[in-house]
């Protein structure tokens, strides 16, 4: 009984070794060509979540309105990082996909929104010169449909 559970060792153990080594071992795809750069995202998502939360402070009277303006100002974001939302969206599957990078996206869309509070935080309170937030919220203070007269 003892020496069948040996051999049984000895058969199975080379081969349980090499599937915990090839499993360790398992490094993140590499980033295709039509994905965007991790840096770029982390700028975009910072941005586009900038745009959702001043959307979301406009309190307009319709979730039609907050959509069609949510969908300008993210036109906007596009643009200025010259790329197109089937580009964006294609990096956002691909790095949801890999947890990895999208944690280490992520961190960082975290650490850029909370740096930006801070710089915004220090110049309400007049410790620090004035820092104007990023170009693509800056500028926005009307629905681009009903523009000022």
């Amino acid at each position: 009984m003892l020496k069948s559970k040996i051999i049984m060792v000895k058969k199975y153990f080379p081969a349980a070794l090499l599937c915990i080594l090839v499993f360790s071992c398992i490094t993140p795809p590499r980033i295709p060509d039509d994905v965007l750069p991790k840096e770029k995202m982390v700028q975009m998502i910072a941005d586009i979540h900038m745009v959702e939360s001043r959307v979301g402070q406009l309190s307009l009277r319709s979730m039609d309105s907050a959509y069609v303006l949510e969908k300008v100002w993210e036109e906007k974001v596009y643009k200025k990082y010259n790329t197109d939302s089937a580009t964006y969206k294609r990096s956002f599957r691909f790095y949801s996909e890999n947890p990895e990078y999208m944690e280490e996206i992520y961190n960082a869309v975290t650490d850029s929104l909370i740096a930006w509070e801070k710089r915004i935080s220090n110049e309400n309170t007049g410790t620090q010169p004035p820092v104007a937030p990023p170009d693509t919220v800056k500028h926005i203070t009307r629905h681009p449909l009903h523009p000022v007269r």
